[in-house]
């Protein structure tokens, strides 16, 4: 049997970085990561924020804190189904990073934590076009220091 190598115009990447949310998007966007990592055989880092941001309650709630737990626990069960559908692809490395506070803010921090510059960040396309300057996304292609693939809303089964 014939062996199957990269196509030409994938590059060999070593670090990828996905950045994920419960929205079906995550999903989207994590087997796009996914199956570039395990083409590359790349580690694959799973982002995750906890965005306290979005609680429209006082922080010093006692329901703030009930909200804020079920919000670390949720995204805690997210990237460990990220784990594990990247390692079902075949990604052979995969890491786990949860954060709080700002999403865009948060990943630079994830980057720093992956220990070195990423060759590719994926992200998931939003439901609105991000025309504002202040959106996510363009916060993220704006700042990012390596390439970013913006993930279609679908995707194509692994």
């Amino acid at each position: 049997m014939p062996q199957h190598s990269r196509p030409p115009w994938m590059p060999g990447y070593r670090l990828v970085v996905a950045a994920v949310s419960p929205a079906p998007q995550g999903l989207h966007t994590l087997r796009a990561a996914a199956r570039i990592a395990a083409g590359s055989r790349a580690t694959l880092v799973v982002y995750h924020a906890v965005d306290t941001a979005g609680i429209p309650l006082p922080p010093d709630s006692p329901l703030y804190a009930e909200v804020l737990r079920e919000m670390r626990e949720r995204a805690s069960r997210i990237l460990e189904a990220a784990r594990a559908i990247a390692e079902s692809m075949g990604v052979e490395r995969v890491v786990t990073v949860k954060l709080e506070g700002d999403p865009v803010d948060g990943l630079w921090e994830a980057l720093r934590r992956a220990g070195g510059a990423p060759d590719l960040i994926v992200v998931g396309r939003p439901r609105r076009p991000p025309a504002l300057p202040g959106s996510r996304v363009v916060r993220v292609i704006r700042g990012a220091p390596s390439a970013v693939l913006v993930a279609p809303r679908t995707s194509p089964s692994p």
